[in-house]
């Protein structure tokens, strides 16, 4: 019993339990590092979820450039790189060069050799890619059969430590020049091949030949940085065959006529001349090859099986250390 002031007299109630919850006197570390962990896990996935809407897959493939174990190796005669591709470059420019059924019959375990300890990126669209295809499929000895991705890609092979990249690359925009800029402060490939032009053919047409050409100018200047780690081929961008009817089905270019192949003209010479301005290798004999035998290509746009067989050859027959004809 307790008397209440209140009531006057003994009171049988008793007194409130009153329950403090008392405030940790330091933080808990555990927890906040947790969180902290969320928030960053959940910072990258948004960065890759934009990089996917802009660039397929720049975040895998180069970012973690070292997890893809690329070999970085460089020419044989690395101190006189330009010699060496005055050497080799006439399988680029030469309209002889991979002519003939002898130089197309040169096996594959010698023609691969050119790739024996190095590594080659090949940026571009879907032409790009056919000839990516190719050389993968000669080195994993398979048959070549076109694959249609818009993605990049890579393939290391063991037995050659050679390693190929597909840069799927339409345009030459600004995710372009923030790839080589990635390059010149990491690992770069011994060997860069880039093609492009169509796609901005049929986007922009002769409207867009000055845009792309301020374009190509950045993308050349990311590629000057470059120029003593890596050896920078560009391709004369290729015709189109609006003449073709094989498998017309297959890729269809609406409004294709003779003027649209005159406008891929125009985008190639410019894409000529401005690598040629800044002494970048330039790859005419495939548009060459390509435009003396529209014949050979299987639908409008792409190449087939033997005009992708020659540009290969050329390629490799240009990187080959000997510089032969076999």
């Amino acid at each position: 019993m307790s008397s209440d002031p209140f009531l006057g007299a003994a009171s049988s109630r008793k007194a409130p339990t009153i329950t403090t919850h008392l405030v940790p006197s330091s933080i808990d570390y555990r927890n906040l590092f947790l969180i902290c962990g969320f928030l960053f896990l959940f910072s990258l996935c948004l960065e890759f979820w934009l990089s996917q809407k802009s660039h397929p897959s720049y975040y895998y493939l180069f970012d973690r450039m070292t997890e893809t174990l690329m070999p970085h190796s460089t020419f044989p005669f690395d101190t006189d790189k330009a010699t060496h591709l005055h050497l080799c470059g006439h399988f680029l420019t030469s309209a002889s060069s991979c002519s003939s059924a002898t130089d197309l019959n040169i096996t594959n375990s010698r023609r691969l050799n050119a790739l024996s300890n190095r590594s080659l990126a090949i940026i571009g669209d879907s032409r790009m890619r056919d000839l990516f295809v190719f050389l993968r499929s000669m080195l994993m000895d398979r048959a070549f059969h076109p694959w249609q991705f818009q993605e990049d890609a890579h393939y290391f092979n063991p037995q050659y430590n050679a390693s190929l990249y597909f840069v799927w690359c339409r345009y030459p925009d600004g995710h372009l020049q923030q790839l080589l800029k990635r390059w010149y402060h990491r690992n770069a490939p011994d060997v860069i091949v880039f093609g492009i032009g169509v796609w901005s053919v049929y986007q922009f047409g002769p409207k867009g030949i000055t845009m792309f050409q301020e374009k190509l100018h950045k993308v050349a200047n990311a590629f000057e940085r470059l120029q003593n780690r890596t050896t920078a081929i560009w391709v004369k961008t290729l015709p189109g065959n609006p003449k073709s009817a094989e498998h017309a089905s297959d890729v269809t270019v609406e409004g294709t006529s003779q003027k649209t192949s005159g406008t891929v003209e125009q985008y190639g010479d410019l894409l000529a001349d401005v690598g040629g301005r800044r002494n970048f290798t330039i790859w005419s004999t495939a548009h060459d090859v390509a435009l003396a035998h529209p014949e050979l290509y299987r639908d409008q746009v792409h190449p087939g099986f033997h005009l992708v067989q020659k540009f290969a050859c050329q390629l490799l027959s240009a990187l080959d250390a000997s510089c032969s004809h076999y």
